[in-house]
């Protein structure tokens, strides 16, 4: 069944009024609270993981996070996925259009799952690794906040609404 989509706007992030307001302040509030639940649990003494390793471990959890948006990407689509790396950024896009269902999955996608495994593995690995693991836990949810309003921004749709994430901006369409 072919559909008829109709493009009906955009939603620019970049230029968007209070986008970059959100996410800043999405990060400093992420950031803050688990900083004070590291200095309160008192991990930094307890950490091993020192450096460049650290760093290192860092930027895989970044690229990680960008990697499961392209995996859910293309399990809803068969459209080719563009990576855009703009230092200090990385983001997916395609030329698909998503399903408001799909779209929120593709979102939401690595705070939920890798936020799920990094608890995990807090909860399950040796104490000299929860300080590397709560810091990307941090990372995760601080730096999701694109993907929050991205999820927040599309709630008012109805599902009849197609989404396209070019990672510059997202177009909307509807159903004819």
């Amino acid at each position: 069944m072919n559909r008829i989509l109709e493009k009906i706007g955009t939603i620019n992030y970049k230029s968007g009024k209070y986008a970059n307001v959100f996410i800043i302040c999405n990060f400093i509030f992420f950031v803050l609270i688990g900083a004070a639940c590291i200095i309160l649990s008192d991990l930094i003494e307890s950490n091993t993981v020192k450096g460049l390793w650290f760093l290192l471990g860092c930027f895989c959890y970044i690229v990680l996070h960008e990697i499961t948006h392209l995996i859910f990407m293309k399990l809803f689509s068969k459209e080719k996925i563009r990576i855009s790396v703009k230092f200090p950024t990385i983001s997916v896009g395609s030329d698909a259009k998503f399903s408001k269902r799909q779209f929120s999955i593709i979102a939401l996608a690595p705070a939920i799952i890798l936020g799920g495994i990094l608890i995990i593995l807090i909860v399950c690995t040796s104490r000299e690794y929860t300080f590397l693991w709560s810091v990307l836990l941090i990372l995760n949810f601080a730096g999701s906040g694109g993907d929050y309003l991205q999820f927040l921004k599309i709630r008012k749709y109805s599902a009849n609404t197609y989404f396209q994430d070019t990672s510059v901006e997202t177009i909307i369409y509807q159903e004819q």
